[in-house]
């Protein structure tokens, strides 16, 4: 395993722009005089201990959960519990937490509109791109040509990162390990406008006249109240901070992660991604605000589905506030086909297309840091597992691009079967 960076971190000496932590005064190499230690008054002593705590930053382009991440690359596991940190997700199993957090970076990206990021400008051409996230059925067959330039639009790109500390720790250093989780901060350099927050900013001249470029943003259910993170508003409610919306999002990345791998299984020992065909208000169609997601499409993976981080559709007068269905009427305030929610929505969505066993499971990014798309911007993954079949065939289309077999020279293929030309005996 690779990682970008390790830290030993001797006692409590932590660099400043990783860790916002109190001062405290232990350390295994010792401390000074004047520092108190944690709980309590200076006491003039050095302290000496043998003690370690270390980091290690392990790149996440898959965007697993740390949950996933774990299972997938921890050997000897344990009993791994959830936890927050910051705001982000993470895992605690014994001596060790796993947080994936986001870190936003600059990238280049193709002239062509498509979206993608590159290095080169051979990325850009007729060719199937692979950036090393997406298996090849989730890749685009083509873009047009384009140049590779640096975009003002910077992505979210996530790490593991793994904090831990040695065995038979003393008490202070469990104790300093707990406020160092307390205290952990990701994105300290993230501002937005102060009423323009899904627009970032680095000074207030960035924003609109009037606006100051803040950390800080506002509840939604009370503009009055600033906030960082969603814990920071009552429950139920969520930040209106830029900060804010980078973690919604990284959850959101994370769930499609899990949801590709629930999909594929199904598929391989079902011979079809969920159907949906009864038991929802739409068929072959689910949002995770309606009945059906936590009910019928639940019930058919055999596992609890993830909602979004707000899971709140869009205002829709004349329909059912929570679900936007006119049980009356027996319509939907969105499009039905293909599947849209209806604007200012945070949900997750689903739809299954029978004619090819296609699928398509959405979330609605916030940030704009995903792939360069605008906030309140739909952003899928979807899947196509064609039957190849060449039953009595032999030549013809499998019906996956593929052959059934090529004919003879003087033949050929009618309707599955290759005929000597000028003839209707099969050869």
């Amino acid at each position: 395993m690779k990682y970008r960076l390790f830290f030993i971190i001797a006692g409590v000496i932590f660099l400043s722009a990783v860790f916002k932590t109190p001062s405290f005064a232990a350390s295994a190499t010792g401390s000074n005089a004047n520092d108190a230690p944690i709980g309590g008054q200076g006491n003039n002593q050095v302290v000496n201990s043998p003690d370690a705590i270390g980091l290690r930053v392990v790149p996440n382009p898959e965007h697993f959960s740390p949950l996933l991440w774990y299972q997938r690359n921890i050997k000897v596991k344990g009993s791994p519990q959830s936890l927050i940190v910051d705001g982000y997700d993470a895992v605690r199993d014994g001596r060790s937490v796993y947080v994936n957090a986001a870190k936003i970076v600059a990238v280049n990206r193709c002239t062509n509109n498509s979206g993608v990021i590159c290095q080169n400008d051979s990325q850009c051409g007729q060719t199937p791109i692979n950036e090393g996230r997406l298996p090849q059925f989730l890749i685009p067959t083509a873009f047009a040509a384009g140049s590779c330039v640096a975009s003002n639009i910077p992505e979210i790109y996530t790490n593991i990162y793994i904090i831990s500390y040695n065995q038979n720790p003393e008490n202070a250093t469990t104790d300093i390990f707990g406020q160092l989780l307390q205290y952990w901060k990701f994105n300290i350099d993230v501002q937005n406008c102060s009423q323009t927050v899904t627009q970032g900013c680095q000074t207030s001249r960035e924003c609109p006249s009037g606006e100051i470029c803040q950390q800080t943003g506002t509840c939604s259910d009370n503009a009055q109240k600033s906030c960082l993170i969603d814990s920071d508003c009552t429950q139920g409610a969520f930040c209106n901070s830029k900060k804010a919306t980078i973690i919604r999002d990284v959850r959101r990345l994370s769930d499609l992660r899990a949801m590709r791998d629930a999909m594929e299984g199904y598929n391989t020992i079902i011979g079809s991604y969920p159907k949906l065909d009864t038991g929802t208000y739409l068929t072959n169609r689910s949002v995770s605000t309606w009945p059906s997601w936590s009910g019928t499409f639940a019930s058919t993976l055999g596992s609890n589905l993830p909602t979004d981080p707000i899971n709140k559709l869009g205002p829709c007068d004349g329909y059912e506030s929570l679900t936007c269905w006119n049980d009356q009427n027996k319509t939907f305030a969105g499009t039905p086909d293909p599947l849209t929610m209806p604007a200012n929505s945070h949900v997750y969505y689903y739809q299954y297309k029978p004619a090819d066993n296609s699928y398509k499971f959405c979330t609605i990014v916030e940030s704009g840091y995903v792939q360069g798309k605008v906030p309140g911007t739909p952003y899928c993954q979807s899947a196509r597992n064609c039957y190849r079949n060449c039953s009595g065939k032999n030549c013809g289309d499998d019906g996956c691009g593929g052959t059934c077999g090529t004919c003879a020279n003087g033949s050929t293929c009618q309707s599955g079967h290759c005929r000597v030309n000028g003839t209707q005996n099969q050869q």
